[in-house]
C-alpha cells in the first residue's frame, strides 16, 4: 500500500466514521430527544419570564393606584382633622368668651 492508497483509505473510514456519527446522533435524537414540534427549554423559561414580568407590571400597578388611594384618604382625613380642629378652636374661644361674661 502506497501513501496515496493510505490516505484514500484513512479519509475514507473518517468519513464513513463521521457519518456514523452523525446519523447515531440523529437516530438518538429521534427516540430520546424532545420533537422538533415540542418548545425548547429557553422558549419555556422565556414565557415563564415573560409572565412572570407582567404579574410584577400588574402588581405595581395595582399598588401605585392603592398606595395613591390611601394618599386620597390621608388627605381628606387631614382635611377634616383640621375643621375639626379649628372648630374645636373656635367653640373653645366662645366658652372663654360665656365664661368672662358670666364671671365679670
Amino acid at each position: 500500500m502506497n501513501r496515496e492508497e493510505l490516505i484514500l483509505n484513512l479519509s475514507i473510514m473518517l468519513f464513513v466514521a463521521f457519518l456514523v456519527g452523525w446519523l447515531g446522533h440523529w437516530l438518538f435524537q429521534r427516540l430520546f430527544g424532545k420533537h422538533a414540534g415540542g418548545a425548547s427549554d429557553a422558549e419555556v423559561v422565556t414565557k415563564e419570564l415573560y409572565k412572570t414580568a407582567q404579574a410584577r407590571e400588574e402588581d405595581a400597578m395595582s399598588f401605585a393606584r392603592q398606595q395613591g388611594e390611601l394618599i386620597n384618604e390621608l388627605n381628606q382625613r387631614s382635611a377634616e382633622l383640621e375643621a375639626a380642629m379649628d372648630g374645636l378652636s373656635s367653640a373653645r374661644q366662645e366658652v372663654a368668651e360665656l365664661r368672662e361674661r358670666l364671671g365679670a
